[in-house]
């Protein structure tokens, strides 16, 4: 494909027969092209003064979890960019999620409510999120842990499972259940050993069973102790 200058220069010669003409244009459409470069370049340089400007910002309510080398999840606290998130997370087709600034002690970042509506319209995994993981290979003790409460009748769960491509069966590691109406800290903490190919899936649910709940969630953590 000829390029802008090239499809110039074929005009100017079928029309005029002049190739002085030519490579004057070839010189007019270089410059106009150095001139929106020059325009991008000024867009993008004040973009990112904007973007460092906002994620400076000092009035948010909230203060992510830091990183302290240890922990697999990457977004544990629901929180990401300055703003509730769920970057990280599956959320199946149709699931609620609602943020909410109820933060216990000792949490951080966001929270976020899974739902339980059950009937048959709703199959699993509705009200359920999940991420996954590659852990490093050989055994090692992990801990899983969450901050939750529920606000109805029916509370949500959190699970922990290996999966291994070669077994037809997933090996459970962990299954919290949120018991409490007040925030209270669920934690898990065993010895593991991981294949090559090995999995971890990390399920959230609303709940399960004939009755409408409500499950708050905050800090979900599954990390590697030894």
């Amino acid at each position: 494909m000829k390029s802008l200058t090239q499809r110039f220069c074929s005009v100017m010669n079928e029309n005029h027969s002049s190739q002085k003409r030519c490579v004057v244009t070839a010189r007019v459409v270089r410059k106009v092209r150095i001139e929106e470069m020059d325009i991008n370049k000024l867009v993008v340089s004040l973009f990112i003064i904007f973007a460092a400007f906002v994620g400076c910002s000092k009035n948010s309510p909230f203060s992510p979890q830091p990183f302290d080398g240890r922990n697999l999840i990457a977004n544990s606290t629901f929180w990401a960019h300055g703003v509730p998130s769920l970057d990280g997370w599956t959320v199946p087709h149709d699931t609620p999620v609602q943020f909410s600034n109820d933060i216990p002690s000792g949490g951080s970042g966001s929270s976020i409510i899974l739902y339980n509506l059950p009937g048959p319209s709703h199959p699993w995994p509705y009200s359920t999120i999940y991420t996954t993981i590659l852990p490093p290979v050989g055994l090692h003790v992990y801990r899983i842990s969450i901050l939750g409460k529920l606000a109805d009748d029916i509370g949500g769960e959190l699970s922990v499972d290996r999966n291994r491509p070669e077994s037809a069966h997933s090996w459970s590691f962990a299954l919290l259940e949120i018991l409490d109406t007040n925030w209270t800290s669920y934690s898990h903490t065993d010895t593991m050993r991981i294949a090559q190919a090995d999995t971890i899936f990390i399920s959230l649910t609303g709940g399960s069973g004939e009755y409408i709940g409500r499950t708050y969630l905050n800090t979900c953590k599954f990390e590697i102790l030894d």
